[in-house]
């Protein structure tokens, strides 16, 4: 078999500028990426939470800190390939895994129209992206969010042109492996929701049976959603489906000042702050992290009634430091930082470098964005659904990242 006819056409004619060479190219990328691969017992700092939630769910109950999905997926791979083998086959079947999300990209940008040399370049840009090197021999859930992402995001644009159950089926299951991979992506459920919605007014009489799958797959999965939410707030008090969320908002409280012994809740909590936590600022992470790591021994339903008395009772303060604090970060720091593997050679030793991709490329681009949204609208006097669909998804994920940015940290 032809290798055109293995490989989508690019629309350029110079072999350099096809999906064969890009994809050798990756190849490559892959192999030197797996050189600088670490162990599983000398991950990162996330890693031994992943491994000790199996713990828990091997009783068939939840991990307070962890949600399911990838504690399932390393697990499986160290038990299948032993300790050492193990981290090489979670990082291989993590780079698998992009190398199809950058085939669904691709088939993406052609739903939306974008033809075949625009579509290739932006391909390109999104597969060597420096960040991919780092997040995908990493044992973190960042490399099947953004695969999975991808995944969710073609289902949606399918949906949006002509429904079918399939993609229904497929868009569900996707985002279902979303929000519990990262409870962050919880945000999705509302505007899934909101979309299926607007899809039913449009598509209600042309296809009622895919209609009816779509609002049933969604009332599925929100289920799903609120029954693990009901169990984890059996085992551990919580009212959110991870402790991380108590955590950083602990984190984000003591950022703002807001940790005064004023504002504890108990006797003991009061006792913590006035040891612990100091008048002065703390400017940087690890000194929060340790201010704050007393609260830890705490019962996590007490933490978490804690921080909640606090945001709620300085919603304004809260609000107005967290703009501020993000601004002035992103002025300081006015990059996203993708971390590419390689070694200190004066030392011997693994070192991460970075590598500096500008935010205000991403701000401008939702700007043109969504000002091109009001020149469609002007127009044609009409929504283009999948549009906006694509417009609140991003922006909904920057939103996530502007209240979870922290300063860099150096990497070692």
């Amino acid at each position: 078999m032809k290798l055109n006819r293995l490989f989508p056409d690019s629309g350029y004619a110079s072999p350099l500028l096809s999906y064969q060479a890009l994809y050798v190219l990756m190849f490559f990328c892959m192999l030197w990426s797996l050189c600088y691969l670490r162990p599983f017992y000398d991950g990162y700092g996330d890693t031994p939470s992943y491994f000790n939630a199996w713990l828990h769910l091997k009783e068939f109950r939840p991990d307070g800190a962890r949600t399911p999905v990838y504690p399932l997926v390393i697990t499986a791979f160290r038990v299948l390939f032993g300790l050492d083998a193990g981290g090489m086959m979670t990082a291989i079947f993590q780079w698998l895994v992009f190398l199809v999300a950058v085939n669904y990209f691709r088939k993406s940008l052609l739903l939306l129209g974008v033809g075949l040399r625009g579509s290739f370049l932006a391909t390109a840009v999104f597969a060597l992206c420096p960040g991919v090197f780092h997040y995908n021999i990493c044992y973190i859930t960042e490399s099947l969010a953004v695969s999975g992402m991808i995944f969710f995001m073609y289902f949606i644009i399918r949906l949006g042109k002509t429904p079918e159950v399939r993609d229904i089926y497929l868009a569900a299951v996707t985002l279902t492996f979303l929000v519990f991979l990262r409870p962050a992506f919880i945000y999705l459920l509302p505007l899934t929701a909101l979309y299926a919605g607007v899809l039913w007014l449009r598509f209600r009489r042309e296809a009622v049976r895919t209609v009816r799958a779509g609002l049933i797959s969604l009332a599925v999965v929100v289920g799903l959603y609120a029954g693990y939410g009901v169990a984890v707030n059996r085992c551990y008090g919580l009212h959110t489906i991870s402790y991380i969320s108590v955590y950083n908002n602990l984190y984000l409280i003591r950022e703002a000042k807001l940790m005064t012994p004023s504002s504890a809740t108990t006797s003991a909590i009061r006792e913590i702050i006035e040891t612990n936590v100091t008048d002065g600022e703390s400017v940087d992470f690890q000194s929060i992290e340790r201010e704050i790591r007393p609260f830890f021994e705490l019962d996590l339903a007490e933490q978490e009634r804690y921080a909640d008395s606090v945001a709620s009772s300085n919603k304004t303060a809260l609000l107005k430091y967290l703009l501020l604090s993000r601004f002035n970060q992103f002025s300081k720091y006015p990059a996203l930082i993708c971390y590419i593997p390689g070694s200190d050679h004066r030392s011997g030793e693994y070192r991460m470098s970075a590598a500096y991709i500008p935010i205000q490329t991403f701000l401008w681009f939702a700007v043109i964005y969504a000002v091109w949204l009001c020149v469609y609208y002007r127009k044609r006097r009409e929504i283009p659904v999948v549009s906006m669909m694509l417009l609140a998804v991003s922006m909904g994920l920057a939103a996530v990242v502007f209240v979870g940015y922290n300063r860099p940290r150096q990497q070692v």
